[in-house]
């Protein structure tokens, strides 16, 4: 069993405010998304839609928003369906399941590689893109001794 299905999206959502992630992941997907301007991007890890606030639905017409857990999908459904036109989710195990087949422009895949198998999800995750697509990958160096940033969560 993932323990990723055990935590509830609002310690989860908490823990990224606590530390200042979320803002950070929200405002480099908002730089990226305004430098391709892609009109179909995926997120792989996508928990509750953390910076779907800032895509321009004028630019973006579909997203393919991906997560183990189905509560963090239906958080994010219940805050961004109505907004986001082109929104699609899906509940996936990146290790084992299969991906939805697309050929998106941008894959944003933020925080997402230490709790997956790079050798299954980086092959999975470009054959996602567009013969021109952009992917954008973001990884936390870790502090020594520690794997996840310390909150009350």
């Amino acid at each position: 069993m993932n323990p990723w299905l055990n935590i509830p999206f609002s310690d989860y959502d908490n823990h990224m405010n606590q530390v200042g992630q979320s803002a950070l992941l929200s405002e480099i997907f908002s730089q990226y998304l305004h430098k391709y301007k892609p009109v179909y991007v995926a997120l792989p890890g996508c928990a509750t839609g953390n910076g779907l606030d800032r895509v321009d639905t004028s630019v973006t017409k579909r997203i393919l928003a991906m997560d183990i857990n189905p509560d963090y999908l239906q958080k994010l459904r219940d805050t961004y369906l109505n907004s986001i036109p082109g929104l699609e989710t899906y509940c996936i195990d990146f290790d084992s399941d299969k991906l939805p087949e697309a050929a998106v422009d941008f894959v944003f895949a933020a925080l997402i590689l230490e709790y997956v198998n790079p050798a299954i999800f980086i092959p999975k995750i470009a054959d996602l893109l567009n013969s021109k697509g952009k992917l954008v990958i973001i990884i936390q160096k870790s502090q020594p001794g520690a794997f996840v940033s310390p909150t009350s969560y």
